[in-house]
């Protein structure tokens, strides 16, 4: 857990604190965050991922790693695009094509506004529903605190739901003419493993993807999944899986990430495609 996860989640978990920081966070939101060259456009209402954003502290390793790795004129798919932070690093870094899918309808009209914001000179797609195992419809809860915390089952922390659509990856690459993808985020709240089911057809042929995503046991199973399958999976689909900490990627085993994964904590993994055995 990072010092600012810590402050957020452990010193500020009294309601009245809580109430106090997000009113003094969602404050300090500015109109527009650059972060690395890149344009984002923040919900001044959310005090947990645009604070953040605001105050420098998001994701430090994730961005260096995104920025490290990818390449000019790759295909990236950015699955839980929220206000579009990734998005708009790929465009910036000379993205080849951005796909970006975000179900949550709040946050999808910041993610067009930071599109918009960079002026791609790519194409860029955008899609407003949610990427899961079949197609379909389901309902959407809502984190009224955290307006990154959007997931497809029910929670005590979370308020309110909307009903969303549901499209295969598969499909939406399929309808978007995306033949293969180079580098792949997945973001969703738990609901990981629905995303990788339903990208089996694209991902068996994007032989260099790389795919950067969360690893929390807790929300894989409150959304139906073992994580321990979860893990597998990358595998099957000819993925080695490494975690991503403190700018550094290491080997680990299902096992130790789940046992050392409890409650609301969560690891960041990287999975890269294995080169094929020679013929």
């Amino acid at each position: 857990m990072s010092l600012p996860e810590f402050v957020y989640t452990v010193l500020l978990k009294p309601w009245p604190l809580r109430q106090l920081a997000n009113a003094i966070l969602c404050r300090m939101i500015p109109q527009k965050i650059v972060v690395r060259g890149a344009t984002v456009i923040p919900n001044p209402a959310d005090p947990v991922v645009c604070g953040a954003l605001a105050l420098g502290a998001y994701e430090k390793d994730e961005i260096a790693f995104f920025c490290a790795h990818f390449k000019p004129g790759m295909t990236f798919v950015d699955v839980g695009a929220n206000v579009g932070l990734y998005t708009a690093l790929a465009i910036r870094a000379g993205a080849g094509a951005v796909l970006a899918i975000e179900p949550h309808a709040e946050a999808f009209g910041f993610l067009r506004k930071t599109v918009a914001a960079n002026v791609p000179a790519c194409p860029v797609f955008l899609e407003n529903a949610a990427a899961g195992r079949e197609p379909g419809e389901l309902a959407l809860y809502s984190n009224p605190d955290n307006k990154g915390d959007n997931r497809l089952y029910p929670d005590p922390m979370l308020s309110g739901c909307q009903m969303v659509k549901v499209e295969t990856l598969d499909a939406l690459c399929a309808s978007r003419r995306v033949t293969s993808i180079d580098f792949l985020k997945i973001d969703v709240q738990g609901a990981e493993m629905l995303v990788l089911e339903g990208a089996r057809s694209i991902l068996s042929i994007s032989p260099g993807c790389l795919i950067m995503t969360e690893f929390w046991p807790s929300g894989l199973e409150k959304c139906g999944a073992n994580p321990q399958a979860y893990h597998q999976a990358f595998h099957s689909l000819g993925f080695e899986v490494q975690e991503l900490r403190d700018g550094h990627l290491r080997k680990v085993s299902s096992e130790s990430l789940i046992a050392s994964t409890p409650g609301r904590q969560y690891r960041n993994i990287v999975a890269r495609a294995m080169p094929s055995p020679p013929i």
